[in-house]
């Protein structure tokens, strides 16, 4: 069953289901926005589920069966319903330091994400050769493998991942986000003009 657990475990950051969660909440802020915000609004529906997502999560053991079948599409309903429920808050809660520090970690997220079970084995690596067991062991571990995942995160990031948006946008423009938001301005309307009788037609249209 361990063999089995670690394979799952490994395999996770490939299921095509908790990618296509955060590819449809990305695809409805670019193209739906008004949808977007509407389920945004819902802060309640979006406070108690996220929060009963995560107690459901903390009260099982990450190695069971159920965390690695039900409990992995908990983990990513409960994260897309923490964003949401993130999203257009008020002024005081969206500036604080946490706020703008999940913010800041989330401008590497992908990279991090992807390269997450990358800084596992260094840290396994490490712990053993430093002879740590029980809680200093899994402390140890569990801190290096995400600050490795993190600093891995960012240079992939800088180095690998904008420079190749950039090529993106500059050769294909209209994948840019500042050609999307040009559409979006040539979508509205122009304000009617509305004439005054005390003045000329001429006057009027000009």
């Amino acid at each position: 069953m361990e063999h089995i657990n670690n394979d799952a475990m490994m395999q996770t950051q490939y299921r095509i289901d908790a990618l296509s969660c955060g590819m449809a909440l990305r695809y409805i802020h670019v193209f739906h926005r008004d949808l977007f915000d509407k389920i945004g609004s819902c802060k309640i529906p979006l406070a108690v589920s996220w929060m009963a997502g995560a107690y459901i999560i903390s009260i099982y053991n990450a190695q069971s069966d159920f965390m690695h079948s039900v409990g992995l599409t908990i983990v990513y309903l409960t994260a897309a319903s923490f964003i949401l429920f993130c999203y257009d808050m008020p002024a005081p809660i969206s500036r604080s330091i946490f706020v703008r520090g999940m913010a800041y970690v989330g401008l590497f997220s992908y990279a991090i994400y992807v390269l997450q079970y990358a800084a596992v084995k260094p840290s396994v690596v490490l712990a053993n050769h430093l002879h740590l067991t029980g809680t200093s062991d899994a402390v140890f571990r569990i801190a290096l493998s995400y600050a490795g995942a993190f600093v891995a995160g960012v240079i992939v990031t800088i180095l690998v991942e904008r420079p190749m948006l950039n090529l993106r946008n500059f050769l294909f423009p209209q994948y840019g986000l500042h050609a999307r938001q040009r559409d979006l301005f040539r979508e509205v309307e122009p304000i009617p003009v509305i004439a005054d009788r005390h003045r000329t037609p001429v006057e009027n249209a000009g």
